[in-house]
């Protein structure tokens, strides 16, 4: 008889321990010195497979744009009744008259050169950065669920 794993449970402990490891693990951490970026592009549509070098193409760049380094993760938290995880914040402005300015559709998460997660705002939303004042305080969640489909 042959069984394949179709739709396994983690733990709490063992989805915690993953989270945590995002950080730091003893050889190095999974997740280290990460970088919140931006996309303007409202027709980016990343995959699992898509290349750092396709998020920096759509990569935003109104005045004064930069992207938000040292982002630090939290400790686990809850993130629905089926995941945990750690997240990340990061806040962009637009300090000073901005001679571009974009509609923002998504953010990715970056680690040295390998793009850790990533997720285009939810049903066509976007944020605009076009006048002075103008902000986007991001929290990026890294989410663990507890049920895997395989």
């Amino acid at each position: 008889m042959y069984r394949q794993s179709i739709n396994p449970f983690y733990t709490r402990a063992f989805a915690n321990s993953i989270v945590n490891a995002f950080g730091a693990r003893p050889a190095a951490a999974l997740a280290a010195a990460l970088e919140l970026h931006l996309w303007k592009d409202p027709a980016f549509n990343p995959t699992q497979d898509t290349p750092a070098a396709d998020f920096v193409t759509a990569e935003a760049n109104f005045t004064g744009y930069a992207a938000v380094t040292g982002v630090a993760l939290t400790s686990p938290v809850n993130l629905s009744l089926q995941a945990v995880g750690a997240i990340g914040s990061g806040v962009f402005t637009l300090a000073a008259p901005g001679t571009v300015t974009n509609s923002v559709y998504g953010y990715w998460l970056l680690s040295g050169t390998t793009v850790v997660a990533y997720e285009k705002f939810a049903n066509g939303q976007e944020a605009n950065l076009g006048t002075v004042g103008d902000f986007l305080d991001l929290l990026a969640a890294l989410p663990i669920d507890f049920s895997q489909v395989a």
